[in-house]
């Protein structure tokens, strides 16, 4: 997981239960926010980062919408590659 504002990743290790994730899947990639909770209630939040893995099974219901077009697009302001939605030609 990367948390916000850090550069680096942690690996978490033990058994958490998913409480949320959602974001962005696209041709170029994926940009997912994931929200876990351990076994004592305590939450963690960030950035999931390749490698995750599940231990039993998540429930995840994914929308299309194919009128839109999602990409990532260089931000001055942020300096890292941000959300761009545009109308499919």
């Amino acid at each position: 997981m990367r948390y916000a504002g850090q550069e680096g990743t942690t690996l978490l290790n033990g058994t958490f239960e998913v409480i949320s994730l959602n974001g962005t899947l696209e041709q170029s990639g994926e940009h997912l926010h994931l929200c876990v909770s351990d076994p004592h209630g305590t939450m963690l939040g960030g950035h999931m980062m390749p490698g995750c893995t599940v231990r039993t099974t998540l429930e995840l219901v994914i929308g299309s919408l194919e009128e839109l077009a999602f990409s990532r697009q260089p931000c001055a302001l942020s300096g890292y590659d941000e959300l761009h939605i545009s109308p499919v030609k």
